[in-house]
């Protein structure tokens, strides 16, 4: 399979002048804050080798330095969509966010699963309507990750200060579970599980802008045959084909 990061160039430029650039230009002048999308797809289209290409790895983390680059902060947007991928990349992502911007608030206009639901619980606050769901994901497609995994993992790159309260809270939501597959949670049954999620009214303008987010990311994806892509409100877009 052939996969193409692209930097610039006449199809960034395509995508670039697309509804969800639109849309993250529109959620970042109505909350003054930067924005950037990290999304990847749950599944793909084609029979690919390598399943952990539909997550955000190690590889990808260029892509998103290339994006945070032509931002200035000191506040940040970040709208996740996905199941995260390496544990370690997702780690990469959360630090060289954290090096550009004070503030990081993740939204969650869709779902935040497995690596990507910890990105989300290190940021300063978690915003996401009640359709949404964020945690654990078992799946033959995507690496589980434990509790001990989540615990360990936000507790060395969770910087907040109420750090102990989300590293248990991981704990409980990333537990295996003796009736199944785990499932995700809806925004307050995660807020109810002690994940810092804040509920966004569907018909408030920020679930309205989740909301548009949202079907220009399914739409942009789809269009493109794009496996993930990362893209900011100035760009450039990154993305892999799939």
């Amino acid at each position: 399979m052939n996969l193409s990061k692209q930097y610039g160039g006449n199809r960034s430029g395509k995508i670039g002048g697309s509804r969800l650039r639109r849309s993250l230009v529109e959620l970042s002048r109505h909350t003054s804050r930067d924005t950037i999308v990290i999304a990847s797809a749950l599944t793909a289209r084609k029979v690919i080798e390598n399943r952990s290409e539909l997550n955000i790895s190690s590889s990808d983390v260029d892509g998103l330095s290339a994006v945070v680059q032509e931002l200035y902060g000191p506040h940040l947007n970040l709208v996740l969509h996905g199941a995260g991928g390496d544990l370690d990349a997702a780690a990469e992502v959360v630090s060289l966010l954290r090096g550009r911007f004070e503030l990081i608030r993740a939204l969650v206009p869709n779902c935040a699963l497995s690596a990507m639901a910890l990105v989300a619980c290190a940021c300063d606050a978690v915003m996401m309507p009640e359709t949404a769901v964020i945690g654990a994901l078992d799946d033959d497609h995507h690496k589980p990750v434990s509790a001990n995994e989540a615990r360990g993992w936000l507790f060395r790159n969770c910087v907040h200060p109420d750090r102990p309260k989300r590293v248990e809270a991981a704990g409980r939501v990333f537990a295996a579970s003796n009736n199944g597959p785990r499932a995700a949670l809806s925004a307050s049954l995660a807020k109810e599980r002690g994940l810092p999620v804040n509920v966004v009214p569907d018909q408030s303008a920020l679930g309205r802008g989740l909301e548009e987010i949202w079907q220009s990311i399914k739409n942009t994806m789809r269009e493109e045959s794009l496996m993930k892509l990362i893209d900011g409100q100035k760009g450039p877009i990154y993305s892999v084909e799939g």
